[in-house]
């Protein structure tokens, strides 16, 4: 189980590391919204967020998120300063609007498309089902479904996908079913990747996240000695850390943007 996460744990952090703060995007830094297009950032996300871009010397932040890429990156408003990693780790997107796959995925499309015919024969958006297609996944989303028809639908697609299907796999999240590549390497994996990338053995990766899809980056970070923050109540968990809700998340950053600050403000006096 995770411990509340002390308030000043990421400050206290930057005396001594850089850091790679990634953060998810639904039910992190936007309240869980029933429709996923009406997903807001939540009032201070995105000044909070342009604090800590103006210190790249002490922090890198990716937002990580089963959405596209550039689909969180117009939601959330900044494109300067930030990376995007996409897709449970499908894609990668830089502020140069330069969008990397890390697996290969074109040969998973015949089958996409295959499960979105079955989908819309079978979760009918009458009966609160949303198919979302984002080209390399599709996500199901079944939080206004009527809790019995939706744990059925559930059990369809799981067995259709694990069963009839080649080359997809079920990703399991807050209300909502991912179908995605099996190759897909995970959130993880794809953290993994931007390190190698940045090519900076100082920076520390910090992972907020909410979703339950996101225990195989809280594992992943954890193991590599990072910090792992779980967003909402307290659950089984491989985070070491938790706080309430979005708006802890904004206050834990002001907290660190501020913190940062200070040394500047001081100098200049």
């Amino acid at each position: 189980m995770a411990r509340p996460l002390p308030r000043n744990l990421l400050a206290d952090l930057t005396d001594h590391k850089r850091l790679l703060l990634c953060l998810d995007y639904d039910g992190t830094l936007a309240p869980t919204a029933n429709n996923p297009d009406d997903a807001k950032p939540l009032d201070g996300a995105t000044p909070a967020l342009h604090a800590l871009i103006a210190h790249p010397e002490d922090v890198v932040i990716a937002i990580v998120s089963g959405r596209e890429a550039r689909t969180t990156r117009r939601m959330l408003g900044i494109s300067n300063g930030l990376y995007f990693i996409g897709l449970h780790g499908i894609e990668i997107l830089d502020d140069a609007d330069h969008l990397e796959l890390l697996v290969n995925v074109q040969h998973c499309l015949p089958a996409m498309q295959t499960v979105q015919d079955w989908l819309k024969k079978e979760a009918h958006e009458s009966e609160g089902f949303i198919i979302e297609d984002k080209e390399f996944s599709l996500a199901l989303h079944y939080r206004n479904a009527k809790p019995e028809i939706a744990r059925d639908i559930c059990r369809q697609l799981d067995y259709f996908v694990a069963h009839m299907i080649r080359g997809l796999r079920i990703s399991h999240g807050d209300m909502v079913e991912e179908v995605i590549p099996s190759n897909a390497g995970g959130k993880g994996f794809a953290l993994d990747h931007l390190l190698a990338r940045l090519k900076d053995k100082s920076l520390m990766p910090v992972f907020f996240g909410s979703d339950p899809s996101d225990e195989e980056a809280f594992f992943a970070v954890r193991r590599g000695g990072g910090a792992t923050i779980l967003v909402g109540p307290d659950r089984d968990t491989h985070a070491e850390y938790f706080v309430d809700g979005p708006t802890a998340v904004i206050d834990v950053l002001n907290v660190l943007a501020d913190s940062l600050q200070r040394p500047a403000n001081g100098a200049a006096l």
